[in-house]
């Protein structure tokens, strides 16, 4: 493990209220309506590099009909709507590490990470 990304701010544009949950640190939970930003208390994203490490090192974002998992490996933040995976993709936008952070989901469902500042 090594930097550190801070989550910042959620941006939810999506249909329905989400739940927004840190396996790590239950203190940044959220429910997040719709067309609703709200902050979730610098949030470090979980480090996960196993699927060992999976259920206990990731984030959370999930809906009646979504679910996305979040977490960070080596230079990136990762997303999949499958959970852990070696090769699961970059968070759409900033993917890089080692930063302040906010994250849109937009009305497809879709997460996409920029720059906090």
């Amino acid at each position: 493990m090594s930097a550190v990304t801070g989550l910042q701010v959620i941006t939810n544009l999506y249909s329905s209220e989400i739940q927004f949950t840190n396996t790590e640190s239950s203190g940044n939970n959220r429910n997040i309506g719709s067309e609703d930003t709200q902050t979730v208390g610098n949030a470090w994203i979980p480090w996960c590099d196993s699927a060992d490490q999976f259920s206990a090192h990731h984030m959370q974002i999930q809906s009646n009909n979504l679910i996305l998992y979040i977490w960070q490996s080596g230079p990136n933040i990762h997303c999949s709507s499958d959970g852990w995976s070696a090769n699961a993709p970059n968070i759409q936008g900033n993917s890089n590490i080692s930063q302040s952070v906010a994250w849109i989901l937009d009305t497809n469902g879709q997460l996409t990470q920029t720059s906090y500042s």
